[in-house]
């Protein structure tokens, strides 16, 4: 009998609870139904879209309410980052997959890894027959973290063939998330929205911080 595919970012059962820090993006905890322990929120776009910016300030958030916050990136944190930060910089897939699996069963109130895409994407070539194992595994393991921590990732697009962009990594990936937040630059503006919903403007302020307000 042929079973139909699991909707795009289906939520998965998990236990959520309300994160124990107040944060300072409303608009992204109204578009992710509550920035819940449980989750596993992804933000989607191309470079320079201000994804980077919104999981710094969800991080500065955490540490400035005295709670334990990951961030995992191939790349240098944001300079504007505390140095309080608890951060890590896998240079490739195994050394992600490492740094997860440390990070279990430690209490981190929050989790981002920033730049998924660059970090997984070297395993799912053509030339990989174990890509979509090693994909499956890393799901796994990002779901039995996000039990005891609020995960945030973030994902890059790819063209679908026919004039659109979507998130990058496939359909194996794309029934992960609890919610998919699409960040984008529209006619020389950032904006996010969730599915086909509202949109919101991203403003970028020069100490680092970001303004999402309704667009007009």
């Amino acid at each position: 009998q042929h079973r139909k595919s699991p909707p795009t970012c289906a939520f998965l059962p998990r236990h959520q609870k309300r994160l124990s820090f107040p944060n300072t993006l409303p608009i992204l905890d109204k578009l992710c139904g509550g920035l819940n322990v449980g989750k596993i929120i992804e933000l989607c776009g191309p470079s320079n879209s201000g994804k980077t910016r919104i999981c710094s300030q969800l991080a500065q958030d955490c540490l400035n309410a005295g709670h334990q916050c990951a961030y995992i990136s191939p790349r240098r944190s944001p300079p504007y980052m505390s140095t309080s930060l608890t951060s890590h910089h896998p240079g490739t897939f195994y050394e992600l997959l490492s740094t997860l699996n440390y990070l279990l069963g430690q209490r981190f109130s929050l989790v981002i890894v920033d730049g998924m895409q660059s970090l997984v994407q070297s395993v799912l070539g053509a030339g990989n027959y174990k890509g979509q194992a090693l994909l499956t595994e890393l799901k796994s393991v990002m779901i039995e973290l996000s039990r005891t921590s609020l995960v945030v990732c973030t994902n890059g697009i790819v063209s679908d063939g026919q004039g659109e962009h979507v998130p990058a990594l496939g359909r194996t990936w794309s029934t992960l998330p609890s919610a998919r937040i699409m960040v984008l630059v529209v006619g020389g503006e950032r904006v996010c929205w969730r599915n086909a919903g509202e949109r919101y403007g991203i403003s970028l302020q020069s100490d680092g911080q970001i303004i999402m307000k309704p667009l007009v």
